[in-house]
C-alpha cells in the first residue's frame, strides 16, 4: 500500500486532499508546517511527498532535500500558488515530479500522484537492472557499460560531495553521422570502426580512468583527479584527434569526426544523473554547433534549458487563458496611400512580461506541437475581426486580411478544409483573404507545395509570396506557384537607401513579378527615403512603420473611421 506525506499549511486543502484521496488504497499522512513534515518524513518511509512551495516555517524546496538525502527515492510533488512552473535550479536538483497550481483540481492530483508512483516504479526497475548488471561489461568493445560507468560515477561523486579538494570530470564523445557509415560500408565495417575507436579511446587515458560504451555510437570518459580545466579538455582533444584518423577496414579508408560534451566538477553535484546530464546538455549544443568538436557544459546551459521549460509551460497556459491578441497592421495602395488591406500580425499578453512578440514564441510552439492551436486560432479571430469591420463599416468591404501561415499549418492535409469551414462560418467573401507564405516553406516542400497552394486557391482566396529574398530567392521557380502577390522583404527595402547593388535586385524583382502579373508590396518601409525608392520602383503597394505601425483592433477602427470614403 502506497504512503503519501501531505504538507500544506492551509487547512482547507488537507482536508479536501484527506478526503478526496479516501477511496484510494493509500495510506495518507497530514502535516502544515515543514518542519512538521520533515518529522513524520523521518520516522516512516513514504512513496510520494506533495509539499506546498511557501510554508510558514521554511521553503518546500528546504523540505524535500532533506527528505531526500534519508530517502533517495521518495517523489517530490510541489504545490504553487504563484500561476506559474517554479522550475528553478534546484528544483530540477531535486527531480522534482510535478507541480500542481492552486486552486487545485483532485483529479489533477490524482494524476500527479499516478505519474509519481510510475516514476518510483520506473527507478525501481533501474535499480534492479543496475544491480544485476554491475559485472557486466560490453560485448563488442570489451569497454564497461553504462550501468558499470554510473555505479563508478556514484561513487566518485559521492566522495567528492564529501571533500571539495576531490576533482573529476565526464565527457560524453558521440560520433557524428555514425548512421551514413553503417548504411554505406555496412554494420559489420560500423562495428569494426567502434570496437577500434574504443581501443583508441583507452589509449588516451591512464589505466585508472574509465571508457565506457554507452550505447551504439557514444561513448563516456570519467578522468578522476585532473588538476585543471586544462588537463581534462587536452584529454578531449586527444580523444578527438584518434577519432579524427583514418581507419583502414578491408582495404577501405573511413574517416570520422566526433562531438564531446565535457564536465568538470562543480561543487553543487550530489547525483551522477545531474553530472550525466549537464555532459549531455553540452554534447547536444556542441552538435547543433556543427564543427565545434568540444564543448564545456556551462550555468547557461542549464539557465536555457530551464527558460525554455518554463516559455512552454507559459504558452500551454497562455493558450488556456487566451492570453494572445491580434494586432493589425495597414497595407497602402501606392497610388494615392489609401489602405487596402491589414496584415494580422499575433502577440502574447503575457501575465508577467507584457508584450511578445512572435519571434520569442513561435518556434517554441513549432517545436512542441503548439502551433496548430495558435494557426487555428489566428485563422479564426482574424475572420471574426473581419467581419464586424465590415459590419460597421460597410463602405469598405474592399479591405483585404494577410494572414500569415506557418510551415507546419501549411503541411496539415485538411488546412485547406479548415480555411474553407471558417470562412463558412463567418459568411466571408474569400476572395478578402490573402494567405502569406514564405519561400522557404514553399522551397522545402515543392514537389506537394503547388498542389497544397491550388487547394487554397481554389476556395478563392489569394496568395502571398512573404519575405522574398531573404531565403531562397529562387526567381526560377516564382512561375510554377499560383500566387497573387509577392512581398520584397524588409531587409532589401531598407538596404536599397545605401547600397546600389540592393536597389537593382529590387528593381530586378519587381519586373520580373510584373511579367508575371504578379502584384508587388514594398514591405518594411521605414523613412522617407525609402518610400521614395519605393516609389521609383513602381511597387503596387507598400507597408511599414513610415505609414502605419501595427495596432490593436480598437486602434484600426479608428483609422478606418478617418479613411475617406471610397470614390
Amino acid at each position: 500500500m502506497e504512503r503519501i506525506l501531505i504538507i500544506d499549511d492551509e487547512a482547507s486543502i488537507l482536508k479536501a486532499l484527506k478526503l478526496g484521496l479516501a477511496s484510494e488504497n493509500y495510506v495518507v499522512d497530514l502535516a502544515d508546517d515543514g518542519s512538521s513534515g520533515i518529522q513524520l518524513g523521518q520516522t516512516h518511509s513514504y512513496d510520494i511527498l506533495i509539499t506546498d512551495l511557501l510554508l510558514p516555517d521554511m521553503n518546500g524546496l528546504e523540505v524535500i532535500r532533506t527528505l531526500k538525502s534519508s530517502d533517495p527515492e521518495i517523489v517530490p510533488i510541489i504545490i504553487t500558488g504563484q500561476g506559474s512552473l517554479q522550475s528553478s535550479v534546484e528544483a530540477l536538483r531535486l527531480e522534482v515530479c510535478d507541480y500542481l497550481e492552486k486552486p487545485l483540481s483532485l483529479p489533477a492530483v490524482k494524476r500527479a500522484i499516478a505519474r509519481g508512483l510510475q516514476k518510483r516504479a520506473t527507478t525501481h526497475q533501474a535499480h534492479e537492472m543496475n544491480a544485476r548488471q554491475s559485472m557486466a561489461s560490453d560485448t563488442l568493445t570489451g569497454l564497461s557499460d553504462r550501468s558499470m560507468l554510473m555505479n563508478r560515477l556514484n561513487s566518485v561523486v559521492a566522495e567528492s560531495y564529501q571533500n571539495d579538494s576531490l576533482s573529476y570530470a565526464l565527457f560524453l564523445i558521440d560520433i557524428d553521422h555514425f548512421k551514413g557509415v553503417n548504411d554505406t560500408y555496412g554494420h559489420y565495417t560500423g562495428d569494426v570502426i567502434i570496437s577500434e575507436l574504443a581501443n583508441r579511446f583507452k589509449g588516451c587515458v591512464r589505466p585508472s580512468d574509465m571508457v565506457a560504451r554507452m550505447n551504439g555510437d557514444e561513448f563516456a570518459v570519467l578522468i578522476e583527479g585532473p588538476e585543471s580545466d586544462l588537463i581534462a579538455a587536452a584529454v578531449a582533444e586527444r580523444c578527438q584527434r584518434e577519432a579524427g584518423r583514418a581507419f583502414d577496414v578491408d582495404g577501405q579508408k573511413v574517416t570520422l569526426s566526433v562531438s564531446i560534451g565535457l564536465v568538470v566538477k562543480t561543487t553543487y553535484y550530489e547525483s551522477p544523473d545531474d553530472v550525466l546530464r549537464d555532459a549531455d546538455m553540452a554534447l547536444s549544443s556542441c552538435k547543433e554547433q556543427e564543427g565545434e568538436g568540444i564543448r564545456f557544459f556551462d550555468q547557461k546551459m542549464l539557465d536555457d534549458a530551464i527558460e525554455s521549460l518554463q516559455l512552454e509551460n507559459d504558452l500551454r497556459i497562455g493558450i488556456q487563458n487566451q492570453e494572445f491578441m491580434l494586432h493589425y497592421q495597414p497595407i497602402l495602395q501606392l497610388e494615392d496611400l489609401r489602405t487596402i488591406g491589414l496584415e494580422a500580425l499575433i502577440r502574447w499578453h503575457h501575465p508577467e512580461h507584457g508584450i511578445i512578440y512572435p519571434d520569442d514564441f513561435i518556434s517554441k510552439a513549432e517545436e512542441i506541437g503548439l502551433i496548430y492551436n495558435l494557426g487555428n486560432w489566428v485563422l479564426e479571430e482574424g475572420c471574426r475581426q473581419l467581419k464586424q469591420w465590415q459590419q460597421t463599416f460597410p463602405g469598405l468591404n474592399d479591405i483585404s486580411l494577410n494572414l500569415n501561415i506557418s510551415g507546419h499549418q501549411f503541411g496539415q492535409a485538411e488546412f485547406a478544409d479548415k480555411i474553407a469551414s471558417i470562412i463558412a462560418d463567418y459568411s466571408i467573401d474569400p476572395g478578402m483573404l490573402k494567405f502569406e507564405i514564405t519561400e522557404s516553406v514553399l522551397m522545402e516542400s515543392s514537389a506537394s507545395a503547388i498542389e497544397k497552394l491550388s487547394a487554397i486557391k481554389k476556395i478563392g482566396t489569394k496568395l502571398v509570396l512573404d519575405d522574398f529574398g531573404t531565403g531562397y530567392s529562387a526567381f526560377s521557380y516564382l512561375h510554377q506557384f499560383p500566387l497573387d502577390e509577392l512581398k520584397i522583404g524588409k531587409s532589401f527595402i531598407q538596404q536599397m537607401e545605401f547600397n546600389t547593388e540592393s536597389y537593382e535586385i529590387v528593381k530586378s524583382v519587381v519586373e520580373l513579378a510584373q511579367k508575371l502579373r504578379l502584384k508587388v508590396v514594398a514591405e518594411g518601409v521605414e523613412t522617407q527615403d525609402q518610400f521614395n525608392r519605393v516609389k521609383s520602383l513602381d511597387f503596387d503597394m507598400v507597408q511599414g512603420f513610415w505609414f502605419a505601425k501595427p495596432g490593436t483592433a480598437s486602434a484600426i477602427c479608428q483609422h478606418l473611421e478617418n479613411m475617406p470614403d471610397p470614390a
